[in-house]
C-alpha cells in the first residue's frame, strides 16, 4: 500500500468512528477535538506533520434542527479540525474527519480526502483562529481537563445529550464495520 493509500486508510478510519458527545467518559468522546486528535496521532505514522486549527460557527448554519439549536446554551460554539502537511507537494492542507459515513445520506457535509488537498470542513466557519490561538484553546482544554469538561457537562450536558440521540437518528449503519478501530491501536 503506498503512503498516500495508507493515509487515505488512516483518515476513512477516523472519519468513520460514529460522532457523539460524551463529557462523562472522555475516552468515548468522538467530537472534531477527540477525532483531529486521533488522526494527527495517525498521519505521524506516515510523515505528515498536522496541528490542530480551531474555528467559531452557529449552530443554526449546521443541519440541526431549530428546536434543537434553540436549546443550545449559547448560539456560537467551536469546531476542531487539522492543518497537515502534504510531503508530496509541500502545502499545508486542511483536513476535517468530523462528520461520519453513516451521516452522509442525511445531508451532513461528509468529507473525502485523497490524501493530497484540502478536505471540505465540517460546518461554516465564522473566524478560523490563528495557530496560536488554536492551540491555546486546544492547550486550556487539555491540560485543565477535570475543570473544563466538568463546565462543560454542566453547561451544554443536556444539550449534547439532546444533539447525540438526533444525531443518531439520522445516522445509516455502516455496513463492513466490525470494530472501532485499527488492530493494535487504542483510539481512546
Amino acid at each position: 500500500m503506498s503512503t498516500i493509500a495508507a493515509r487515505i486508510k488512516a483518515f476513512e478510519h477516523v472519519r468513520d468512528i460514529p460522532y457523539r458527545f460524551n463529557f462523562r467518559d472522555r475516552s468515548k468522546d468522538t467530537t472534531s477535538l477527540s477525532k483531529s486528535g486521533m488522526l494527527k496521532k495517525l498521519l505521524a505514522d506516515f510523515g505528515v506533520a498536522a496541528y490542530g486549527v480551531c474555528c467559531s460557527y452557529r449552530w443554526d448554519s449546521t443541519r440541526m434542527p431549530p428546536e434543537l439549536v434553540a436549546k443550545a446554551p449559547h448560539p456560537e460554539s467551536q469546531h476542531h479540525f487539522l492543518h497537515a502537511f502534504i510531503p508530496e507537494t509541500r502545502k499545508w492542507v486542511r483536513v476535517d474527519a468530523t462528520w461520519d459515513s453513516g451521516l452522509k445520506a442525511a445531508g451532513f457535509p461528509v468529507a473525502e480526502w485523497d490524501g493530497l488537498d484540502s478536505t471540505i470542513l465540517a460546518v461554516t466557519p465564522l473566524e478560523i483562529f490563528s495557530p496560536d490561538m488554536s492551540a491555546m484553546t486546544s492547550y486550556e482544554k487539555e491540560n485543565d481537563q477535570e475543570r473544563f469538561w466538568h463546565m462543560m457537562q454542566m453547561t451544554y450536558g443536556a444539550f449534547y445529550d439532546d444533539l447525540n440521540l438526533w444525531i443518531e437518528s439520522q445516522r445509516t449503519p455502516l455496513t463492513g464495520r466490525t470494530s472501532p478501530g485499527p488492530a493494535g491501536r487504542d483510539n481512546g
